[in-house]
Parts: structure tokens; sequence; C-alpha cells
């Protein structure tokens, strides 16, 4: 969405970046909500078998239209650790439509069913070391 031209903004001295021209962009259209958004570390897959089924079973959870709101915008393996644990193998980064439905999603009954698949959702180290943050940005 485009809510006014850059030139009209800047003339005004309101532009000072990109960040200030999408929130004047979404103040304009009423949105002022921020997103929520999982930042995952994969450290170390153990089993591969069960990690693969459960990422087949989640896949639902994030497909488009979920009721979460939830787009998988990066999931891919580590080019190049530059500081910190040296073993991470890949990292994902999730969009939500606010940080509430990040938070539920991790209890919802079809989620948990495939985290189940990992072992004892309170510990799948079993299975997989993984860290999910969550954080909330415009």
């Amino acid at each position: 969405m485009f809510c006014f031209s850059a030139a009209a903004v800047r003339s005004q001295s309101i532009y000072s970046s990109t960040a200030s021209l999408r929130r004047l962009c979404s103040a304009a259209a009423g949105e002022g909500a921020k997103k929520g958004y999982w930042v995952t570390q994969v450290v170390d897959i153990k089993d591969k078998a069960k990690y693969s089924d459960y990422e087949e079973a989640s896949m639902s959870t994030f497909a488009p239209g979920n009721k979460y709101g939830a787009k998988t915008l990066i999931s891919e393996p580590i080019a190049k650790v530059l500081k910190g644990n040296e073993n991470i193998q890949l990292a994902a980064l999730v969009e939500f439509d606010s940080v509430q439905a990040a938070i539920d999603v991790w209890d919802d009954p079809e989620y948990v069913a495939a985290r189940s698949l990992l072992g004892d959702t309170n510990d799948e180290s079993s299975v997989v070391e993984r860290r999910v943050c969550v954080i909330e940005a415009d």
C-alpha cells in the first residue's frame, strides 16, 4: 500500500527513514498493531527422521491462510556463525499477525500434536535442540 508520495512526506520534514514512512502509512490506514515474530535457531537435530515427521506435520499450522497469520519469511541452513555457538544448523524467522498470535500458536492443539512427534512437548531434547523466541516489531 502506498499512502503518501515520498516527495510530499519529505516536503513536510516528516520523512526520516523507511521505517518512519511505513509507520505513517500504517497509521493512515488504521494499522497500528505490531507484528509478532518467532526467531528460531536449530542447534542440533539428533533424530532426522522424527524431525522430518515434525516438519511435515507442522506445515498446515504455517500454511497460507492459517488462523494465526503465520508466514515463514526465512528458514535456511546457517551460512556462517560470526559469534557464538558454531554448531547451529539452521535459522528461521516466522511472522505472525501479533505477538499474542505468536505465543498462542505454541499451544494450539494442531501444533502441539506436531511437536509431540519430537517427544515429550516439554522436553524435545532427544530429537532436537532449538531455541524459539518471540519478538514484537513493526
